[in-house]
């Protein structure tokens, strides 16, 4: 025979099911979300992350503005000083340029004036010459000599305030610093490698050899 069920009966049977079955769905989520199972998880950004980056991508543009600014700058700077370095060479330059040609022409004053005094010095000797000539009547020969002893004395004692003096050789080792053998000669009364003779007269200049004395030296 058949049982029949009450519907009361049923809907308990159904209610159990049911219940039975939300009890499985949820083990079996929770057994899937033990074993690793990926599970779709929707990731969305904040709105204070993208404002981040935002601002983030401007700071850099206004970073990089000014660095280009300091560049400029920098270069400008370089500029301005490779042009002041070229105004003070050029300056240099013709500072130096007007200090030579002063030198010059101070120098070559300074030769002139030097000379103007050597003149001025030998004016006198010149005056004695005349003097001698201007004499009247046939002068003696011991008159004529004292004339010319007393000028010569007059132009050596000029050269000697000017520096000039004159170089002993007669007798003299024979020195090739200050001596020009112009002739070797035989002496019986002199060693050999002494100058027997003075030729021509050196002269010093201070202490510079302005003209060797041109000598004649005994033989060995």
């Amino acid at each position: 025979m058949e049982e029949k069920l009450c519907p009361r009966d049923a809907e308990q049977d159904l209610t159990v099911e049911g219940q039975g079955g939300k009890g499985e769905g949820r083990a079996g989520e929770e057994a899937r979300i033990s074993q690793g199972e990926p599970q779709a998880v929707k990731a969305e950004g904040s709105p204070g992350q993208a404002e981040g980056e935002v601002l983030a991508e401007e700071g850099t543009g206004v970073e990089g503005q000014e660095e280009l600014a300091l560049l400029k700058q920098a270069l400008e700077e370089e500029r301005a000083e490779k042009e002041e370095y070229l105004r003070l060479l050029q300056r240099t330059r013709a500072d130096f340029e007007n200090y030579r040609r002063r030198i010059d022409r101070e120098r070559r004053d300074f030769i002139n004036r030097a000379n103007e005094r050597l003149f001025l010095e030998l004016l006198p000797v010149l005056d004695n010459m005349e003097r001698a000539l201007q004499v009247e009547g046939e002068p003696s020969a011991a008159a004529i000599i004292e004339g010319v002893e007393l000028i010569y004395r007059q132009f050596l004692e000029i050269l000697k305030r000017e520096g000039v003096t004159p170089i002993e050789a007669q007798g003299k080792p024979f020195n090739p610093e200050v001596h020009e053998a112009v002739l070797q000669v035989e002496d019986a009364a002199a060693e050999a490698g002494t100058v027997v003779e003075e030729v021509q007269r050196g002269y010093m200049l201070h202490d510079r050899v302005l003209r060797p004395s041109m000598v004649k030296v005994a033989k060995g």
